[in-house]
């Protein structure tokens, strides 16, 4: 992971270092507005004060566990606890399913090339 984040790094730089001054300053400019756009919308969703919202809003990942320790999520759950959770709120029966707009999320299996043709090689075994 170390490794991958120095060849991300040096690429980024390298980037950066293509751009003219300008390019860089608005670059940057686009970059802190941003931030501070995400980091007033956590503190006002969350109700946490902007100045402890930026001691932790570096660009880390959290776990689930730390992300609720820091008051940005109010329980850990899946998909479905999520949903059931959502059901409460707006007094709906849990057991209509959701609507899927666009392309069905592919399962593992269909993550890994050439998994198409496992069917095929399984039926003809």
């Amino acid at each position: 992971m170390r490794q991958l984040k120095v060849v991300f790094l040096k690429i980024y730089f390298h980037l950066i270092n293509l751009l003219s001054k300008e390019g860089r300053d608005l670059l940057q400019n686009l970059i802190d507005e941003s931030y501070e756009q995400f980091t007033n919308a956590v503190s006002e969703g969350r109700n946490i004060p902007v100045e402890d919202v930026k001691k932790f809003a570096d660009g880390r990942i959290f776990t689930g566990s730390q992300a609720k320790e820091l008051g940005l999520v109010d329980e850990i759950g899946d998909e479905y606890k999520a949903r059931e959770i959502a059901a409460e709120m707006t007094n709906t029966d849990l057991k209509i399913e959701p609507l899927t707009i666009g392309k069905k999320k592919k399962k593992i299996l269909g993550l890994i090339p050439g998994s198409e043709l496992y069917p095929k090689i399984i039926q003809s075994s």
